[in-house]
C-alpha cells in the first residue's frame, strides 16, 4: 500500500480506518493495564453501579487504592526469576566476527555493555518488555537508530521502541504497519506554537515520519530512513494467539485467566473502602422534637421581594439545629403524643461482620486469580484453612516460567537480527554468522523451598516410600541451590549416599535388631555428612569415581568408626553435613 499526507489525514481524522483486532486489542490493554499500572477501574466500577450519582462516583475515585497492582507485580517479580538463571544470556561465538569489524563495535559488545540507554538488551528484555508482554501483548516493537545520520565510518545505534496497542493504528502482516509516535510535531499558527501529531510508517524498505503542520489537519513527509532490509524491523511482542485473519492477529496474554478474580476483588474492595470509611464515621440519629423558630417548620422563608427562598437558620430541614455537643432537651410528650424515645440521640449501628465477610471475599479473589497460573504460593494469607486452597502443578508451573521466557527469546532474537542487519548490512560479512544465541532457561527456581519442605512432610505423615521421601529431598536441594552447582552436588552425594534416607529411627531400631539392616548403612546415616566431607578431605578425584566406588570409599570410612550409642541427627543436619 502506498501511504502520502493525504491517506495519513484519513487516518487520522477517521476513528473506523483502523486494522481489524484494534478495538479488541486496545479493550484487552485496558483490561489489564488498571491491575498493573494501578489505573482507576472507571468501567468496572459502573457497570457496577450503574445509578450512582456524580458526587458518590466523585467520592470512589478519591477513596480509590489499587490492590491488584501488589498482586501482578508479585508475579512479575516472580517471573524475574528468568533473568536471575545461569542459564540466561544473549551469547555470541567471538571466533566468528570478521577484522573489518572493530573491537569496540562487535554485536557482542553494543547488545550485551553499550545498547543506548539500556545498558544491555537483556536488561531492556526484562525491564520493559516482559511487563508488556503481560498487559499490552498486542503492542509491536520498532527497530530504529537513534542517529540516522552518521558518518560514513560510523556505526548506526538502533534501539528498541515498544508502541502500545492504542498506537498500533494498521498494518499488513509482514508488509507495512502504521504507528502513531508519542512524538509531537510543531509548527506556528496565529503567531503561537501549535502541537500536532506524528505518525510512522514502516514497511520492507523504508521508515517514513509524517507530521502535521497546520490547523486543518493537514500532514506533511518529515524524516525518511531507506533501511532496505527486505524486511519489517518492526514486530508484534505477542505470541499467545486468541483470533487471527490472513492481515492481523489478535493476541492474548498469558495471564488473561487472572483477570475475573482481580476485576472481582478491585470492585468488591473499592465498596470496601466506602463501608470502612462509614465505620470510621458513623451517622448521628436524633429525634425531631421541635420545629425551627425561623420558618416555622416549612423549611422556606420569604425574602424581601416575597420570594420564597431556603431558610438559612435550618438549611431548608424545617427542624431546629442540632449540635450533638450541646445540652439537649427532650419536652414531655404531651396526652395525643407518642412518648419521646429514650435516648432521643445517638449512632446509627452498622454491621462490622460485612466487612470481615468481604475481607475474605477479596482475599479469596486475589488466591483464585493466582491459582488460575499456578502462582497461589504468592497469597499474601493462607487459605488452605478454609478449603479454598488448590494443590499447586508443579509441571504447570514450570510451562509458565518456560512459555514467558520463549516469548522474552523470541522478541530478543528478532531485535538482534535488526541491529546486526542495521549496523553490519553494508559490510561484506556474513550477517548469519554474527547472530547470538540466546537459550531458553529450563532451570529456575519456580517453588519455594517451604512449598517443598510442606511436600515432605506431607509424605512423611503420609508413610511414603523412603525412596519417595529421599527423592523429595533432593527435589529441595535442587531448588535450593539451582544456581550453587558445587553445593548441591555435595548436598546431594550426602542424600543419595545415605541408603537409610526416609527411614524413621524405629525402623532403623528394629532393622538392626531384625539383622535386615546393615549395621555400616546405619553409620553412614547418622555420620553421613561428616564421613562425605572426610571423603572429599582425602581425595580431590572423590567425585571422579562412580557412585558405586563413592559408597564402598564411605562404607570404609564407616567401618573405621566406633559408635556404641547413635546420636540421631534430624534430616536437616544430615543435609548441612
Amino acid at each position: 500500500m502506498e501511504f502520502t499526507p493525504a491517506i495519513i489525514k484519513k487516518y487520522h481524522q477517521e476513528r473506523n480506518k483502523r486494522h481489524t483486532f484494534y478495538d479488541a486489542s486496545v479493550e484487552a490493554f485496558h483490561n489489564l493495564d488498571i491491575h498493573f499500572n494501578g489505573k482507576y477501574p472507571t468501567k468496572l466500577i459502573e457497570d457496577r453501579r450503574p445509578n450512582e450519582s456524580a458526587e458518590i462516583k466523585e467520592y470512589r475515585i478519591k477513596l480509590f487504592k489499587p490492590i491488584t497492582k501488589g498482586v501482578t507485580s508479585s508475579v512479575f517479580n516472580a517471573l524475574m526469576k528468568i533473568y536471575r538463571s545461569d542459564e540466561w544470556g544473549i551469547r555470541f561465538d567471538k571466533t566468528k566476527v570478521p577484522s573489518i569489524i572493530i573491537e569496540e563495535e562487535t554485536p557482542e559488545e553494543y547488545i550485551n555493555e553499550y545498547l543506548p540507554y539500556y545498558g544491555n538488551l537483556s536488561a531492556w528484555g526484562f525491564n520493559v518488555l516482559l511487563s508488556r508482554l503481560m498487559y499490552d501483548t498486542n503492542a509491536w516493537v520498532l527497530t530504529a537508530p537513534i542517529n540516522p545520520i552518521k558518518e560514513d565510518n560510523a556505526y548506526y545505534k538502533p534501539i528498541p521502541i515498544i508502541y502500545g496497542a492504542e498506537q498500533v493504528i494498521d498494518y499488513k502482516l509482514n508488509e507495512w504497519v502504521l504507528l502513531r509516535s508519542e512524538e509531537r510535531s510543531k509548527y506556528n499558527y496565529s503567531g503561537m506554537v501549535v502541537e500536532g501529531a506524528v505518525y510512522i510508517y514502516v514497511d520492507r524498505m523504508s521508515i517514513i515520519k509524517y507530521e502535521q503542520r497546520n490547523n486543518s489537519e493537514g500532514f506533511v513527509v518529515g524524516e525518511v530512513f531507506d533501511h532496505n532490509f527486505g524486511y519489517m524491523p518492526c514486530h508484534p511482542i505477542g505470541n499467545l494467539i486468541d483470533k487471527n485473519t490472513l492481515e492481523a492477529i489478535l493476541f492474548k496474554s498469558r495471564i488473561d485467566s487472572m483477570l475475573p478474580y482481580l476485576d472481582e476483588a478491585l470492585r468488591e474492595y473499592n465498596d470496601l473502602q466506602a463501608v470502612v470509611v462509614q465505620h470510621s464515621n458513623p451517622k448521628f440519629w436524633m429525634y425531631e422534637a421541635q420545629d425551627c423558630n425561623k420558618c416555622r417548620g416549612v423549611g422556606t422563608v420569604k425574602n424581601t421581594e416575597g420570594v420564597s427562598i431556603k431558610c438559612t437558620q435550618c438549611g431548608g430541614k424545617g427542624s431546629a439545629p442540632v449540635n450533638p455537643f450541646d445540652i439537649t432537651v427532650v419536652r414531655p410528650s404531651s396526652g395525643d403524643q407518642q412518648d419521646t424515645p429514650t435516648p432521643p440521640m445517638g449512632y446509627v449501628t452498622l454491621d462490622q461482620a460485612f466487612i470481615e465477610t468481604q475481607d475474605r471475599r477479596i482475599a479469596n479473589h486475589v488466591y483464585s486469580a493466582l491459582a488460575t497460573i499456578n502462582m497461589q504460593y504468592l497469597a499474601n494469607t493462607p487459605l488452605a484453612q478454609s478449603g479454598v486452597a488448590k494443590e499447586i502443578d508443579k509441571d504447570e508451573l514450570k510451562n509458565f516460567y518456560f512459555s514467558n521466557a520463549e516469548d522474552v527469546v523470541r522478541v530478543l532474537d528478532l531485535v538482534c537480527w535488526d541491529i546486526i542487519n542495521y549496523r553490519y548490512g553494508q559490510m561484506n560479512v556474513d550477517l548469519y554468522e554474527l547472530k547470538p544465541f540466546i537459550p531458553v532457561p529450563t532451570k529456575m527456581q519456580t517453588v519455594t523451598d517451604s512449598m517443598l519442605m510442606e511436600e515432605i512432610k506431607g509424605m512423611k505423615s503420609g508413610g511414603m516410600n523412603a525412596e519417595i521421601i529421599k527423592s523429595g529431598y533432593l527435589s529441595l536441594v535442587e531448588n535450593q541451590y539451582i544456581n550453587q552447582p558445587y553445593q548441591k552436588m555435595v548436598l546431594s552425594e550426602k542424600i543419595n549416599q545415605d541408603h537409610l534416607s526416609g527411614l524413621t529411627d524405629d525402623a532403623i531400631n528394629l532393622g538392626l535388631q531384625m539383622e535386615t539392616i546393615d549395621r555400616i548403612d546405619a553409620i553412614i546415616h547418622y555420620n553421613i555428612g561428616l564421613l562425605v566431607d572426610q571423603a572429599m578431605s582425602n581425595d580431590a578425584n572423590y567425585f571422579d569415581k562412580s557412585p558405586m566406588e563413592r559408597y564402598e570409599v564411605l562404607r570404609g570410612l564407616a567401618a573405621l568408626k566406633v559408635v556404641t550409642t547413635p546420636v540421631t541427627p534430624t534430616q536437616d543436619q544430615q543435609m548441612n553435613g
